[in-house]
């Protein structure tokens, strides 16, 4: 499916109106274009009329709302089923009406029975909330709960092996990164070894080597990283503990 989706964001990324779009922007309109062909492909009704308006209602679903896992999808085909369904219904009773025939009671039940289920579906897909006063943090509530449950049925693209080989779960996406040790550190000391040894061997001053250790950008006015009586202060305890803490660069 990743390659799929790769060769679909390479077309989308050729078409003349998507040259101000974003990477992201792009995914997604590839995984709904994916998963439209695929509703496409394995229709849920045989009549031309009810099988565009089920690819429409499918379409704007995934357009609207965050719907990516297996889960959600499968459960997202069962709402457009069902007002589909209730739309053939409505057809039905309509024609009762113009008839000036009575309601069939069996007709009218399957009609609430489907709009119960097609509420119980909205909620459960965080489209619609269960009662119209639930408060902005139970909405949040919600959404962290979706959340961790797209991580659950897609833990592979939230893990992370470290280099000395414990594998980290994260609440964040890192599909596709590679994780690689940070060279500043020594045990559990911030420490950068070149910097620090010329300050040791008097090739440069502590206040030199705080300006190289905080400055993280270009030009002449930037905000240091580190506070300068704070950082100097630190590379003079790394002096004094000079021994201690070079002995973890072997343990590494």
């Amino acid at each position: 499916m990743d390659a799929d989706i790769n060769k679909e964001i390479a077309r989308l990324g050729n078409l003349k109106g998507n040259s101000d779009k974003t990477t992201d922007d792009l995914a997604r309109q590839a995984f709904i274009n994916i998963k439209v062909r695929d509703f496409k492909s394995n229709p849920l009704f045989t009549d031309p009329d009810e099988m565009k308006m089920s690819e429409d209602r499918f379409k704007d679903y995934l357009n609207g709302n965050e719907l990516e896992s297996m889960s959600e999808l499968d459960t997202l085909r069962s709402l457009v089923y069902l007002e589909v369904f209730e739309a053939r219904i409505q057809k039905q009773l309509n024609k009762m009406a113009e008839e000036k025939k009575a309601p069939n009671e069996r007709i009218t039940k399957q009609l609430t029975d489907i709009q119960n289920q097609k509420m119980s579906l909205k909620v459960k897909l965080g489209i619609d909330r269960q009662d119209d006063k639930v408060d902005e943090m139970t909405g949040l509530e919600t959404l962290k709960k979706r959340f961790k449950d797209y991580i659950n049925a897609h833990r592979n693209e939230f893990t992370i092996t470290c280099p000395h080989g414990e594998i980290l779960l994260l609440r964040r996406r890192v599909k596709d990164f590679d994780s690689m040790k940070h060279p500043w550190f020594a045990g559990r000391w911030l420490f950068n070894y070149e910097i620090l040894k010329d300050v040791k061997d008097g090739v440069i001053t502590k206040e030199q080597a705080w300006r190289y250790l905080s400055c993280a950008s270009q030009g002449e006015k930037y905000k240091p990283a580190f506070d300068k009586t704070y950082c100097t202060d630190y590379i003079d305890y790394c002096l004094k503990n000079w021994g201690e803490i070079t002995s973890n660069l072997s343990k590494v």
